[in-house]
């Protein structure tokens, strides 16, 4: 079973070999051309013009490429194959370098979410540090409350960010072909790109963490409580020891 897309290519690859020689035709392996004839789409019509190229008619992207591996593999000349295998070598490098400049682009609009987070964290425990109005132990509660919300927030948004990157990719292709043609299609793509991330991380702290914020603040409280105890006691037993 294949996808609508390969089984219309598949109907527009028997309809154009319908127009080789039979010496040329005779080169395709039988299994190939029942593989091809299985699994067209046979209520897809498609008509070909051989006075024009495949690019002068509406022939499919997938359709084009499995023409051009027919033609390199039981066609095409020595020389011609190896300019064709040396251009698909090329043009996996380009595609791979894309690749990883999408990546990047990307990477820098979740670094750049995850950095906000960092230096407001960091402003917030500076403000409530210097703050003359918070008793003490409430400052060590809120403080190490915000670090480890914070923490949370940047690995866990990292965390799903990797996860569900592969699904958006899956949604941005669909969407690019929905929009094909839009001059605001790059601006979209960016759009969904930034928001990602962003949506990650906002959906963390404000939905995920006010779920446990309480648990922590009792048990960083209980936490320093506890210290606290403890000093005192470690130090009443020492004045005891002197006297």
């Amino acid at each position: 079973m294949v996808d609508i897309e390969r089984a219309n290519a598949y109907s527009e690859v028997l309809e154009i070999l319908k127009y080789l020689t039979p010496e040329d035709y005779n080169k395709i392996p039988k299994e190939k051309i029942e593989v091809f004839e299985t699994y067209a789409n046979k209520e897809y019509t498609f008509n070909y013009d051989p006075d024009k190229t495949l690019q002068e008619q509406n022939v499919s992207k997938t359709a084009r490429t499995i023409i051009g591996i027919l033609f390199r593999d039981y066609w095409a000349t020595e020389e011609q194959k190896e300019k064709i295998i040396k251009w698909q070598q090329q043009e996996r490098v380009r595609i791979e370098n894309e690749k990883q400049e999408k990546y990047k682009s990307e990477d820098i609009f979740k670094n750049m979410t995850a950095m906000t987070d960092v230096l407001l964290a960091s402003a917030s425990v500076y403000q409530t540090n210097k703050s003359q109005d918070i008793h003490e132990n409430s400052k060590k509660a809120l403080i190490y409350n915000n670090i480890i919300s914070t923490v949370v927030t940047v690995i866990g948004g990292y965390f799903i960010d990797n996860v569900v990157k592969k699904r958006t990719a899956h949604f941005i292709e669909k969407f690019k072909k929905a929009n094909e043609g839009n001059p605001k299609l790059p601006k979209y793509i960016e759009g969904i790109n930034i928001m990602r991330p962003a949506l990650i991380f906002a959906g963390i702290y404000y939905v995920i963490l006010p779920i446990f914020s309480t648990y922590f603040s009792d048990k960083i409280d209980d936490f320093i409580q506890n210290r606290k105890l403890t000093s005192l006691i470690n130090l009443h037993n020492k004045q005891s020891s002197q006297t």
